[in-house]
């Protein structure tokens, strides 16, 4: 999957890419042996604390808890959380605490509704507007937008907000109503080897990255990055 990905963005980039540079020799703007730039055809975002202004998964686990009458079970996620943030467990043990406690037992028809009521109730008053608004002009000029993210794909899949971009995050499987973290959390280096893994080195170049100030890997790895 993760190679099929790889490279149908990659075709994407590469007759994209052809295309523009062919468009601007025949109009006489470039020189066939001029070192040439493509425009930006690619953007990444991180989500939480960028395309919003808060981090998103408390408040997520206390809709869901009390949608489904477990405020006990919340109550316990934030006793790991200070585990968390005292480095007593780490980010995978605490993520997968929260499936445990909050999301287990929800099947995936239930658990799409539930998002849709937390995005209109949660989410679209906690946007980081001017950022929010930079990331659909981007969808709308026909850039290639991608959003790279520490928090769940079964959140971040089923916001319908953000549906057309491509999403990279922790991804998790499901089995008799039951979730589990796949693979490795997205953050930090990871999310560098996930981004590297399907669009290859050269990415780093020639995207830009939007992120916040706990973004610093990939503030540091993209030639043209932004903090907000």
């Amino acid at each position: 999957m993760l190679l099929n990905i790889q490279n149908m963005w990659g075709t994407i980039f590469s007759q994209s890419h052809l295309i523009q540079k062919n468009i601007l020799l025949s109009q006489g703007n470039l020189s066939s042996n001029a070192e040439w730039t493509p425009e930006v055809s690619v953007v990444f975002f991180d989500f939480d604390k960028t395309l919003t202004t808060r981090d998103t998964l408390l408040p997520f686990a206390f809709h869901v808890c009390r949608k489904t009458k477990r405020l006990a079970s919340f109550l316990t996620l934030i006793f790991c959380y200070m585990l968390l943030r005292l480095k007593l467990i780490s980010n995978k043990d605490f993520k997968s605490l929260f499936l445990r406690f909050v999301i287990n037992g929800i099947t995936q028809e239930d658990l799409k509704d539930i998002v849709s009521e937390f995005e209109n109730s949660f989410i679209k008053n906690h946007l980081n507007r001017p950022v929010f608004d930079k990331f659909r002009e981007y969808i709308e000029s026909g850039c290639k937008v991608v959003i790279v993210s520490s928090n769940f794909d079964i959140l971040l899949e089923n916001l319908s907000m953000i549906n057309k971009a491509l999403i990279i995050s922790t991804q998790t499987d499901y089995k008799d109503k039951r979730y589990y973290i796949k693979g490795d959390v997205c953050a930090g280096e990871e999310k560098l080897k996930k981004i590297e893994a399907i669009f290859g080195k050269r990415i780093f170049e020639e995207a830009i990255f939007y992120g916040d100030k706990e973004d610093k890997i990939l503030l540091r790895a993209f030639k043209t990055s932004i903090e907000v």
